[in-house]
C-alpha cells in the first residue's frame, strides 16, 4: 500500500491491512476479514488523495491561480 504522508491515515491503513490482533489475549485473533480490510484501506487512500487534490485546487483559487 502506498503512503499518504499523513501519519494518522498511514497508521490506520497499516492497522486495517494487518488482520491479526497481537493484544493481551491468550492467542492471536482475526479481527477483520483480509479482503474487507484491504478494500477499506484502498478506499481510505483514494479518498485521501481526492481530498488532497481538492485542497490544492482550493488553495490555487485562493491565490488567484
Amino acid at each position: 500500500m502506498q503512503k499518504t504522508y499523513d501519519p494518522e491515515i498511514d497508521e490506520l491503513i497499516e492497522k486495517l491491512t494487518s488482520p491479526w490482533d497481537g493484544g493481551p489475549s491468550a492467542g492471536y485473533a482475526m479481527v477483520v476479514d483480509e479482503d474487507v480490510a484491504q478494500r477499506a484501506a484502498e478506499m481510505i487512500y483514494e479518498l485521501y488523495k481526492k481530498l488532497e487534490m481538492y485542497d490544492a485546487e482550493h488553495y490555487n483559487q485562493q491565490i488567484g491561480g
